[in-house]
C-alpha cells in the first residue's frame, strides 16, 4: 500500500523563494507545519494498493498527454479557514478553464477504481504551510493582506506528476511514480 497523490511541481523564481523565507521568518514563532516540496495538488489519492498503480496510469497517460503545455499565474496569498481559526496558508492559482476541466476527468476516470471524486469544489492552490497553532494574528493579518494582490510568478505546465508521498519524522518525502507529459507544441 502506497499513499498516493496527483500534482504539478513548481518551480519557485527567485522572488518566490524570497517571499516564502520572508513569511517563513516572519512567522518562525508560530506552530506552522511548513511545505519544502512546492506543488499543486490535483486528486489526493490516499492508500493505494499497489497493483492499481499501473492501472491508474493507463486510464490517465492517454488522457493528460493530450493537453497542451499552458502557462498559469500564482498570485494572492490566502488562508484556508479564516484569520480567526486559520488552517492553511496557500497561494493562488488562475487555471485556464482547460486545465480545470482536466483535473474534473482526473477525479472522473478515478472514480471506478473507487477514488471518489471530492465533495467539496477544485480550488486550485499553492500550500505553504499548515497552521497548527498562532498566537500572533495580527502578524499573519498583515502577511495576507501585503500579499493579498501580488502575483508571484508566472508558472509553465507541462506534465503532471504522480506521487508517493512517505512519511517521515522530518515531514513527507515526495516520490514520483510517474510523469504524465502534456503534447508538445507543434
Amino acid at each position: 500500500m502506497k499513499r498516493t497523490f496527483i500534482a504539478l511541481d513548481i518551480s519557485a523564481n527567485e522572488f518566490l523563494k524570497e517571499t516564502c523565507e520572508l513569511i517563513r521568518y516572519r512567522l518562525r514563532l508560530e506552530r506552522v507545519t511548513w511545505v519544502n516540496d512546492l506543488h499543486i495538488t490535483l486528486k489526493f489519492l490516499g492508500d493505494t494498493e499497489e497493483e492499481v498503480i499501473d492501472t491508474i496510469i493507463e486510464i490517465l497517460d492517454p488522457v493528460i498527454s493530450g493537453y497542451k503545455p499552458v502557462s498559469f499565474g500564482l498570485n494572492g496569498l490566502d488562508l484556508f479557514k479564516n484569520i480567526h481559526d486559520p488552517k492553511v496558508l496557500w497561494i493562488g492559482c488562475d487555471f485556464p478553464e482547460h486545465i480545470l476541466c482536466m483535473q474534473q476527468d482526473i477525479e472522473q476516470l478515478l472514480a471506478p477504481l473507487g477514488f471518489l471524486p471530492d465533495s467539496r469544489p477544485f480550488k486550485p492552490h499553492l500550500t505553504l504551510g499548515r497552521i497548527k497553532e498562532i498566537h500572533e494574528i495580527k502578524q499573519l493579518s498583515q502577511l495576507v493582506a501585503q500579499y493579498r494582490n501580488t502575483l508571484f510568478q508566472r508558472q509553465l505546465l507541462e506534465r503532471i506528476v504522480f506521487y508517493e508521498s512517505i512519511l517521515t519524522s522530518k515531514g513527507p518525502v515526495y516520490k514520483p511514480l510517474h510523469n504524465f507529459i502534456f503534447a508538445k507544441e507543434a
